[in-house]
């Protein structure tokens, strides 16, 4: 399973990863008998400096509160998939969502 060979790879460093968007340590959760280390995919919120191995990371909470928002009100304009939006969309509501932390 993914979570088994990811939580493998990870050193004792690794293990706290910090929310890329209000930095706040990454909770690990219980799936089973496996234990998820690296929270969520925090596209389209890039903030902060991406996690070298990972990408751009987030909690729940900002998952829940910013990250999901954010991708069905890019669907809703571009009316595409996330990963076929027009980068300069992406951007301006990244910007936004920064703005709206702020």
């Amino acid at each position: 399973m993914l979570e088994n060979k990811v939580k493998d790879k990870m050193d004792s460093k690794e293990k706290s990863l910090k929310c890329n968007i209000c930095s706040k340590k990454i909770e690990h959760e219980q799936i089973g008998k496996s234990t998820w280390t690296i929270g969520h995919n925090a596209y389209p919120i890039h903030m902060g400096t991406p996690h070298e191995k990972y990408g751009y990371r987030c909690c729940n909470n900002c998952e829940e509160k910013i990250v999901l928002p954010a991708r069905i009100s890019l669907i809703a304009i571009n009316g595409t998939t996330l990963h076929d939006s027009n980068p300069n969309v992406t951007k301006l509501m990244t910007n936004t969502m920064r703005e709206s932390l702020i």
